[in-house]
């Protein structure tokens, strides 16, 4: 500064007092011989190579034949002395301009959720114990291991049953009980649950042709390209069959209609992959009793955070002031007209009960209002099964029963045979010891 103003006279009073701190912090500086960054630098960096000379000779010498030495990189240069300097070893060549040279770091693509495979549980050997299943009172799974349980069946919907039919109801019923026969070997669970099971069959089985469908069909491309696109999800022949039926004009009047249907459904859960008979049994824990229907409809659509859904939110509100409003609803089943029933009417939906999920109907549960009843033959059809898989047990029963005594009998044989053998063994060696008693004397009066 003082450069650019000329001289030291030119001044002012603050410039003068600054230039005197800055000396005197240098001179306090100094006499502590602290290294500086410049002399940190220097002593990590190693000696320069220099180029060596040669003395030359003064004997004449003939011309000589030269190449031309090539010209280096100076970007090259720059980086052997940078890799000199820090210690490291040169990378080697720069790529030429005709390869791809990457602009920064490759980022991993995230691996997405592949196909559930559940290979602990397919894996399982015969002789292994049975995975318990407990149920509600309406034969829904519940517990720790119902969630698991409920994929495993999705498991053996995607590999056992074919997708080549337009509805559930036309596929073979005997492998559908073939499916219950294997789910049994693998888990100890009661018949209540066959009505649950055979339902989260069916849904299943829908959710994975619309999977197939919205992953693998298009409606521009061909048959030969479809076909190469579904990666072995299904075999040629129900590939065929889907894309035939996705493309005819039955199948896109169905699908406006569902598309209609579902669009209505503006209520939506916040319990996730959770079931309603799940959190409605968590819920045992914390009220020592089982939920009500209002209660649970609360739970199971209010966020975490104690937000109820914005479409949920109005029936909550009316839900909590019925019951304050009349306290004797608390005490009213299901089969009496609950609170819920009060606050959103009795008409049930076809073929389920609002707030207790899949599997119990409206006349399985008996609601107030219902104007169908269950068909006395499929009543006398469960009854049937169920006498049957009765006699089944007890008979499996009767024969480990028999087992078990012809096991022990045998033992027991043993034993006396033991016995015998251990007692013609002692009578044998006292009388060799009573007969040499009575020969010995004899034997030395002779003598």
């Amino acid at each position: 500064m003082a450069g650019a103003r000329g001289n030291n006279d030119e001044l002012n009073e603050y410039e003068l007092q600054r230039q005197s701190t800055i000396a005197n912090n240098k001179r306090k500086l100094d006499s502590l011989n602290l290294p500086t960054m410049g002399t940190m630098i220097q002593a990590g960096q190693t000696k320069k190579r220099t180029k060596r000379t040669y003395p030359t000779s003064d004997a004449p010498t003939g011309g000589h034949a030269l190449r031309p030495r090539p010209q280096r990189n100076i970007v090259e240069n720059a980086h052997e002395q940078i890799g000199e300097g820090l210690g490291c070893e040169s990378i080697g060549d720069f790529l030429c301009d005709n390869e791809d040279f990457p602009s920064g770091p490759e980022k991993r693509k995230r691996k997405g959720k592949g196909i559930t495979r559940l290979d602990d549980i397919f894996a399982r050997k015969p002789d292994m114990a049975k995975i318990k299943i407990e149920l509600n009172e309406f034969g829904q799974p519940v517990g720790q291991n119902c969630r698991k349980f409920s994929s495993v069946i999705g498991c053996m919907v995607r590999k056992k049953l074919s997708v080549s039919c337009a509805d559930w109801r036309l596929l073979d019923a005997k492998k559908k009980l073939d499916l219950w026969t294997d789910i049994k070997s693998i888990y100890e669970i009661d018949d209540a649950a066959f009505n649950w099971f055979l339902n989260s069959c069916a849904r299943k089985w829908k959710e994975f042709k619309a999977t197939l469908k919205e992953q693998f069909f298009y409606d521009k491309l061909t048959d030969e390209e479809l076909k190469k696109i579904h990666r072995e999800r299904v075999n040629d022949a129900d590939w065929k069959f889907l894309t035939d039926y996705w493309s005819s004009l039955e199948c896109e009047a169905r699908t406006k209609i569902a598309k209609a249907n579902r669009a209505k459904l503006a209520i939506n859960h916040t319990s996730g992959s959770k079931s309603f008979a799940c959190s409605g049994h968590e819920m045992v824990d914390k009220l020592g009793r089982p939920p009500r229907r209002d209660q649970l409809y609360i739970k199971t659509h209010t966020r975490k955070n104690g937000v109820p859904t914005r479409h949920a939110e109005p029936i909550i509100n009316k839900l909590i002031t019925i019951v304050g409003a009349s306290p004797e609803l608390k005490e009213r089943t299901i089969q009496q007209g609950d609170a819920f029933v009060a606050a959103c009417g009795e008409r049930e939906p076809k073929g389920r009960v609002r707030v207790l999920g899949l599997g119990p109907t409206p006349q399985d549960v008996g609601t107030p209002g219902q104007k169908c009843y269950r068909p006395t033959r499929l009543q006398l059809e469960v009854l049937a099964r169920k006498r049957a898989e009765l006699e089944k047990l007890a008979l499996e029963q009767r024969i480990a029963e028999m087992e078990d005594e012809i096991r022990e009998q045998r033992m027991a044989h043993g034993i006396r045979n033991v016995e015998i053998t251990s007692n013609i063994g002692s009578n044998s060696q006292n009388q060799v010891v009573k007969y040499s008693n009575l020969f010995i004397p004899l034997l030395l009066n002779r003598m």
